[in-house]
């Protein structure tokens, strides 16, 4: 049960969140990210009933609404 706690506990302290931005940033300072074949997974960006959210040049739209 401690491996858990301990692994919720960085979760919520953000630590997670902290080593991908740092790794990321890394990455894209010695020119290893590409990001021409990225995908956004639609499943992770909420939005409100009939709502858009634009992405870039990418316009994401909740399947309900359409």
């Amino acid at each position: 049960m401690t491996y858990w706690r301990r692994l919720r506990d960085r979760h919520d302290t953000g630590v997670w969140q902290r080593l991908h931005e740092v790794l990321l940033s890394m990455l894209r300072a010695s020119g290893q990210l590409d990001m021409s074949r990225a995908v956004i997974d639609g499943s992770h960006v909420r939005t409100a009933f009939g709502r858009h959210l634009t992405v870039g040049t990418i316009v994401l739209t909740d399947r309900k609404a359409l």
